[in-house]
């Protein structure tokens, strides 16, 4: 494997914890938050500069529905995240430069965009998670049928995306995301694992469905193309 390669895996792995380290504000603090988007905002930049080559290449070639949909989509990402980091920095110790900039309102903006930014990024690990799932394809041995093989992995994807649903709904992320509730209830009475099991099932099913959305629409566009 090229160290280019394991350096996006690594950089993409601890993007993803660190997402779930920052969705957890009442559980760290807001020091360790602060700390923790401001790492965040490194990385999203080491992640953009190891994939300098797709920002490069996106004048050239020809979009087909597939293509420009990504395209779009990573745009609304960046815009969303980049709303996340500004509202961020205007309730930061250096709001004195920001005055003029309502803080409720960017206390709002905050709260919500964090909730779109958790599943945006989730879809986005399953839009491109083709060549991650190429390596860890599932394969048969002597005791283990390629068959049965096949029905477990179904089996936990099934109960990953049913249990992430719950999660979603259960936790009202629903309702964060469309200003339906401002504040974020939190049960402090709760295990901590408890909440990190809870969105971490959220983040799996969205990148399971995103992933095997991607996988379905691109293979029906291409056998459009082979007809035509």
């Amino acid at each position: 494997m090229e160290q280019a390669t394991i350096a996006k895996i690594c950089v993409d792995f601890a993007m993803t914890l660190l997402l779930l380290f920052l969705m957890a504000f009442h559980i760290t603090g807001e020091n360790a938050h602060m700390v923790s988007g401001a790492a965040m905002c490194v990385l999203v930049i080491v992640h953009l500069i190891l994939n300098r080559i797709w920002v490069r290449t996106i004048h050239k070639g020809r979009y087909n529905a597939v293509r420009t949909f990504r395209l779009v989509f990573n745009i609304l990402l960046f815009l969303t995240m980049s709303g996340l980091v500004a509202s961020g920095i205007m309730m930061s110790p250096i709001r004195q430069f920001f005055d003029f900039f309502p803080l409720d309102i960017a206390r709002t903006l905050h709260h919500v965009l964090a909730y779109w930014v958790f599943i945006l990024v989730s879809i986005h690990i399953g839009i491109y998670l083709k060549k991650m799932t190429g390596m860890m394809r599932i394969k048969s041995t002597a005791n283990t049928s390629r068959k049965y093989a096949k029905a477990v992995w179904l089996s936990i994807i099934v109960l990953i995306t049913a249990y992430g649903l719950y999660a979603f709904v259960n936790r009202q992320i629903y309702s964060y995301m469309f200003f339906l509730n401002q504040y974020t209830f939190f049960d402090y009475d709760q295990p901590v694992y408890l909440f990190y099991i809870d969105y971490l099932a959220v983040m799996g099913a969205f990148i399971i469905i995103a992933h095997y959305s991607s996988f379905f629409v691109s293979k029906r566009f291409s056998n459009k193309a082979n007809i035509s």
